[in-house]
This record gives C-alpha cells, sequence and structure tokens, in this order.
C-alpha cells in the first residue's frame, strides 16, 4: 500500500505530458460533499490473540464541504471545512500474557473525540483517458485542526480532556470520475505530511499540563479517507 501511494503521488508531481491534459477547465468552479465512516467492533478482531472476552465497539464519521476555482487547466485553488467525530467503548476487556501469571482487566472505559479543521489545497489534476472522464488529483493543503479529545471511565469519562491545535501542511492523493457532464465522485485518502502542534491537559476546567510538538509523519491515514461527489460549474 505504502509504495503504491508513492508511486501514484511521484507522478502527479512529474510531468504528465504523456497524459491526456484537460481534465479540469480553467476557471472551472466545483462544489462537492466529502465524508467516511467507519464502525469497529471488538468481536471481529481475531488478531488480537492476547485479549480474552474483549466486548468493545467504536464508530468514526467524517463531513468535509468543499469549494475549488482553477485558475488555469488541471490547477485549482480551494477551501475545505472538515468536522469528524470518533466514539468509542470498552464494556470489559481482560488481558493474559502468555508464560506469565499477570492479568490484567479493563471495565467501562469510554473515550470520545472531536475535531474541526480548516484548509486552503491546492489541486493539480492528471487526465488518464481522452475522454476525460478519469482523472488522478493530487492535493497540497495547509490545514489548522482542533481537537478535543477524551478518556475515562463511566459518567466521569468527559470530565477530563485533551484540547489540540495543530498547523500541518499535507499531502492527499485521489481519484475524480465524471458519472455526468457536470457530477463526478472523488475518492482520497490522506499520507501525512509537515506538523506543529499544541496540547493543553484539563482537569476540572483548569489546565494541567502543556505540550509542543512537531514533525514530519507520512503514512496513510485511516481517518482522512474519503468518498464524495462533486457538481462543476
Amino acid at each position: 500500500m505504502k509504495k503504491l501511494l508513492c508511486t501514484l503521488t511521484l507522478a502527479l508531481l512529474l510531468p504528465c505530458a504523456v497524459f491526456a491534459e484537460g481534465f479540469m477547465p480553467k476557471k472551472a468552479v466545483s462544489l462537492g460533499f466529502q465524508g467516511s465512516y467507519f464502525d469497529l467492533s471488538g468481536s471481529n478482531a481475531s488478531v488480537m490473540l492476547l485479549l480474552e472476552q474483549l466486548n468493545a465497539r467504536g464508530t468514526y464519521f467524517s463531513v468535509a464541504p468543499y469549494l475549488s476555482w482553477c485558475y488555469k487547466t488541471d490547477r485549482c485553488i480551494g477551501l475545505k471545512l472538515k468536522y469528524s467525530n470518533a466514539t468509542g467503548g470498552i464494556a470489559s476487556l481482560d488481558l493474559n500474557l502468555p508464560g506469565s501469571d499477570m492479568e490484567m482487566g479493563v471495565q467501562d472505559l469510554q473515550a470520545a473525540s472531536n475535531s474541526f479543521v480548516g484548509e486552503l489545497f491546492h489541486r493539480s489534476y492528471m487526465g488518464l483517458d481522452d475522454k476525460n472522464r478519469f482523472g488522478l488529483f493530487l492535493d497540497l493543503a495547509l490545514q489548522y485542526q482542533q481537537t478535543s479529545s477524551s478518556l475515562g471511565k463511566g459518567a466521569d469519562s468527559r470530565s477530563d480532556y485533551t484540547l489540540t491545535r495543530m498547523a500541518k501542511l499535507a499531502a492527499r492523493p485521489g481519484l475524480e470520475v465524471f458519472v455526468m457532464n457536470n457530477v463526478s465522485s472523488t475518492v482520497s485518502i490522506g499520507i501525512g505530511g509537515l506538523y506543529v502542534s499544541g496540547s493543553s491537559i484539563y482537569q476540572g476546567g483548569a489546565v494541567r499540563g502543556q505540550k509542543i510538538s512537531s514533525g514530519a509523519r507520512f503514512q496513510p491515514d485511516i481517518t482522512d479517507i474519503s468518498m464524495g461527489i462533486a457538481v462543476h460549474f
């Protein structure tokens, strides 16, 4: 998967004279919507051989409207807003380590996360056929993200939380297919980027700790897999 994504990204960054031109015409305006949803259940996690009597469940969804304008053929700039929510819980969990008498258990553990992202992006297209129905694209996005996350037991699970603010330069390759003359469907996945983030830990309404970090991370992001539809004018 990583090799495929790297190859796709490099192809989009290289000159594309051998491919069809004019996939997205100059001055085209696109109004789109992307979203994703995951439902994970611990009952299907057969690879977790160390976990016994696991009763867990989690969900993740995101919605992201966007608007873009092509300042030249196959080159666009745009604005995207994204909201995502993740919730999960472990009703019960027993952990047994092979060859050891050590046993651990977790009961009624709850986790939640809410995230808001605003981004400015530049999108480069590369047509794949002469009729301009299929095309690859690469988004380079400057993002600001604010995330509130909590982890705890029972009714007190959200009384303490962590607030994280992040600025990020991200890369996101994808595929766009025109299903009608002015309507297309898209699928994309984030592959990481450069980031600077600051986190504050709140307990009882007061800040109890802070952390600042920065770095580079390039790998497929399951929370940044999106499918959507766009209308072009």
